[in-house]
């Protein structure tokens, strides 16, 4: 798609940086919203309103990207990374499935960044898929946000090694797709996108798709250990309250 002048975004512009700000607020708006909710006693109504608004938000874009006037094979189906999580989400926070819930954490904050700071995005404001992009990328963050912050989620290694399960087997059936039409979902096809991205420091295909499943679990390790560590401390720390102390030790002798 050719947007003309009125519609361009140029990534790192400064319509960029106030996008990116206009994100920030919303998905802290909707974080605060949801704690003040949980608060009141409100947080399973809060949590039920998010997940509809992000099905309802990832029905309209999918929809707008089948129209006739629309259509690419090569980017009209709902195959990206984000283009998942953006379903997986809302659908974790309505179920509760384990399953779903780590994959939202490990997908919103491995992925969804990186479409913050390089966008394949030509549009601007003009231009309905400037909304759909940025929006859907907010409630991927705001959805795995509001899983930690007021549903409690904290991964742990089955966590991880599920969804390292997951995203092996989402490459294979990315590659099934890509090698035979020259397509580039999931950013592991032969192509690369029009825009730079940090894939185009990973090499040339097929060898970028090995250094990029390695980027991507070390990033998913990443997003682990501060939780395991964060457990870690505080067994340790309840192991010392309930260890007795010297005096007592004295007095039972």
């Amino acid at each position: 798609m050719n947007p003309n002048t009125t519609q361009a975004f140029v990534s790192t512009g400064a319509m960029h940086v106030t996008t990116l700000l206009g994100c920030a607020a919303l998905i802290a708006g909707i974080v605060f919203l949801g704690k003040r909710s949980s608060g009141r006693g409100q947080a399973r109504g809060f949590t039920k309103g998010l997940a509809f608004f992000a099905l309802g938000l990832w029905g309209v874009t999918q929809t707008y990207g089948f129209l006739p006037a629309h259509f690419e094979g090569r980017s009209s189906f709902p195959f990206q990374w984000c283009d998942v999580s953006a379903l997986i989400a809302p659908l974790a926070l309505l179920t509760g499935r384990r399953a779903l819930r780590a994959v939202t954490y490990f997908w919103a904050f491995a992925f969804a960044p990186v479409a913050f700071a390089t966008p394949t995005l030509d549009e601007g404001p003009g231009h309905p898929m400037f909304w759909f992009f940025w929006l859907g990328h907010s409630m991927i963050i705001a959805c795995a946000l509001h899983d930690i912050v007021v549903l409690g989620f904290r991964p742990g290694w089955r966590d991880f090694g599920i969804n390292s399960v997951i995203a092996a087997g989402y490459v294979v059936f990315l590659l099934l797709i890509n090698i035979p039409t020259g397509w580039n979902y999931g950013f592991v096809g032969a192509s690369t996108p029009d825009v730079k991205t940090p894939i185009d420091a990973l090499g040339a295909w097929p060898l970028r798709v090995v250094w990029l499943c390695l980027v991507a679990h070390v990033v998913f390790v990443v997003l682990i250990a501060p939780w395991r560590l964060w457990a870690w401390f505080q067994r340790r720390a309840v192991g010392q309250e309930e260890a007795p102390k010297p005096s007592e030790l004295e007095g039972a002798s």
